[in-house]
């Protein structure tokens, strides 16, 4: 097995292989200027990332089979007796094996211009938004036309999300270090192509599988090299935060997904969902590594997540780890978009954030994908020293107010479009920006809900 930790000499020669990323410096002393960024599409050339690349790897995966045949054996699910037996000893011994499915490399590819065709506009663009301008102010019609009609199709994918993430994090944060991780996440099309209808028979048969006590516990112990890799990466550059800013989806969202595609199968994860988090945390426990708080993002379903029942990122008062939601910081109003509930620890602003987009555009998204980095940069920034989890994620939460929201005051003013309403109303050409949308599942978190669900069916018989 490859280790991130014996990885590490080969960097230099495959960092942004093609040319255009940057000098790598050295880690921070202080674990909390250490930032881990887990995310898709980084382009490694743009300015706010200059002097602030400590280490940069890629996620690879092999997608698995599921197997064909049915998950449940004949009459239904089974909790008990020779038939539930044997599929218990099958389960355990398939946790026993490693989860090989998923290493990191090193190196980030290097990532062309994705609006070259434009690249003439895109300086009086960036000043535009700088400046707080709107279209009409700056371009002429025939400009507007040419542009947005680039600008439009590249917000439909906005495939370079890392690269907004990560520098939200590094922007105006000299001191920050960062150790990218480029993820590929599915993207609606793949994601369609790629779905099987649940069942919701197939569904209790593997929750009946996971509460058994043993077969519980082997898949809280089951090793995965991906967990070794990335704790070796943290451990060598002295990572103290991470921020994620995709996730799981909720339980409603993938009750939704199977509403959409199979309408006479209407099915409830909440069981299922129940069990999988507990075997996450169970699992978590069991992983060696560096301390580090963890910043996710909620998630843009603008669901209700109270519990792990909702959604596999949901476990209140977890001690490593905040989850943010977001809200609008021009008129402190929480976001209908975001996810909200008992799980979600902190909001901050998701809304018209000023980003960094690839080939060094600068965009204004809306989406908790940006409070969370948002709210690491603000970590980063503030936590104490000696460094510990606690401390960080205490400097966070001592700062919200009532609404459980880090105010916008605590954040750098360029953060923020904002053009005045006055202005935008009395333009034709009002601006594009980057809407809040569900943010697509990576395949090591697709694998995360469909493994047990998969396992079965294969053990079952293909």
């Amino acid at each position: 097995m490859t280790t991130g930790r014996r990885m590490l000499p080969a960097l230099a020669t495959l960092l942004g292989c093609g040319g255009g990323g940057p000098t790598l410096v050295p880690s921070s002393a202080l674990p909390q200027q250490n930032v881990m960024v887990i995310d898709e599409g980084m382009d490694l050339s743009v300015p706010d990332l200059q002097g602030r690349v400590a280490a940069a790897y890629t996620e690879t995966c092999v997608q698995s089979s599921g197997g064909g045949g049915s998950l449940v054996p004949p009459g239904g699910p089974v909790d008990a007796g020779p038939q539930f037996d044997s599929l218990k000893q099958m389960f355990i011994a398939a946790f026993a094996q490693t989860d090989d499915s998923c290493h990191l490399r090193l190196g980030i590819s290097s990532k062309p211009d994705p609006l070259a065709a434009v690249a003439k506009y895109k300086q009086r663009w960036n000043q535009m938004v700088r400046a707080n301008q709107v279209g009409g102010q700056v371009f002429a019609t025939a400009e507007w036309s040419e542009l947005t009609a680039a600008l439009d199709k590249e917000l439909q994918t906005f495939a370079y999300h890392g690269t907004s993430t990560s520098t939200t994090i590094a922007h105006d944060n000299p001191n920050v270090r960062l150790v990218l991780v480029e993820r590929e996440l599915q993207s609606e099309s793949q994601l369609q192509a790629g779905f099987t209808c649940f069942d919701q028979a197939e569904i209790d048969q593997v929750v009946a599988l996971l509460n058994d006590p043993d077969v519980f516990a082997a898949a809280a112990r089951q090793p995965a090299t991906l967990d070794t890799e990335l704790a070796a990466a943290m451990a060598s550059h002295k990572v103290g935060l991470v921020n994620e800013s995709f996730g799981a989806s909720s339980r409603a969202a993938l009750e939704n997904l199977q509403a959409a595609n199979c309408p006479d199968q209407p099915i409830d994860l909440s069981a299922y969902f129940t069990v999988l988090s507990a075997v996450d945390v169970a699992h978590a426990a069991t992983l060696t590594g560096p301390a580090a708080l963890t910043l996710k993002a909620a998630g843009n379903d603008g669901a209700l997540i109270d519990s792990g029942a909702d959604a596999l990122d949901c476990v209140p008062g977890d001690p490593t780890t905040l989850l943010v939601g977001s809200y609008d910081p021009a008129n402190g109003t929480q976001n209908m978009f975001s996810n909200h509930g008992a799980c979600v620890a902190v909001y901050a602003p998701g809304q018209g954030i000023v980003t960094t987009y690839a080939g060094g555009w600068l965009f204004y998204v809306d989406g908790t994908s940006f409070a969370s980095p948002l709210t690491a940069w603000f970590a980063s920034a503030n936590a104490p020293s000696p460094f510990s989890v606690s401390s960080a994620r205490q400097v966070v939460l001592a700062n919200v107010d009532g609404a459980q929201q880090l105010p916008a005051s605590l954040f750098p003013a360029d953060f923020f479009y904002a053009p005045s309403e006055a202005t935008a109303d009395a333009l034709v050409a009002l601006p594009l920006r980057a809407a809040a949308a569900r943010r697509q599942l990576s395949w090591v978190d697709l694998h995360r809900v469909m493994a047990p669900l998969q396992r079965l069916r294969a053990l079952r018989g293909g």
